[in-house]
């Protein structure tokens, strides 16, 4: 029999699996996926006076401990699409580097500097640029952390790139 995770996909257990009854997940889903998950959350009678957020919360740490991290990755782009998402990232970020998931990180972040690009060109306003400025800086610190230099060396020179234009007030695109 096949373990289904809050993620939705499945993997025959092995005995480790069985002994803990912790899924892992290796497809990437959508945000409504996610949702799902969520869903499935309220539907026990105990969880029903759960605020969204802490719900949100307790999703989140499921599906890492699932492994679920590109899934994660992926439901984190589709509902935070303004990029403020810091603070719900932050155990997401850490495992994305303890598990040594570059790629992953780079995509996270791309995302949200991306979304937080989208704003900045309807609002052009200091605090505005400040915010876009800001996940530079929290990428960069995160790229820091991992082992394979020279990924994160060519992420680093496209990283002070997009930053140089967003300082420079010409109209930012994050170097591919």
């Amino acid at each position: 029999m096949a373990i289904r995770s809050s993620c939705g996909n499945q993997k025959p257990p092995t005995k480790a699996l069985k002994a803990l009854n912790v899924p892992i997940c290796f497809e990437f889903v959508s945000y409504k996926k996610f949702k799902d998950a969520l869903n499935d959350f309220y539907k026990v009678e105990s969880n029903k006076r759960i605020h969204y957020e802490v719900a949100s919360e307790i999703i989140r740490d499921q599906w890492i401990a699932e492994g679920c991290l590109p899934e994660l990755t992926k439901a984190v782009l589709a509902n935070w699409d303004s990029g403020n998402c810091e603070d719900y990232i932050i155990p997401l970020e850490k495992e994305l580097i303890v598990q040594n998931q570059a790629e992953l990180f780079i995509a996270l972040w791309k995302g949200i500097l991306k979304h937080r690009l989208r704003a900045l060109s309807s609002d052009d306003s200091s605090n505005q640029r400040s915010y876009v400025l800001d996940g530079v800086v929290r990428m960069r610190q995160g790229l820091k952390k991992f082992r394979d230099r020279l990924l994160i060396s060519d992420e680093l020179k496209r990283l002070n790139v997009f930053e140089d234009d967003v300082r420079s007030k010409s109209k930012p695109k994050y170097p591919e």
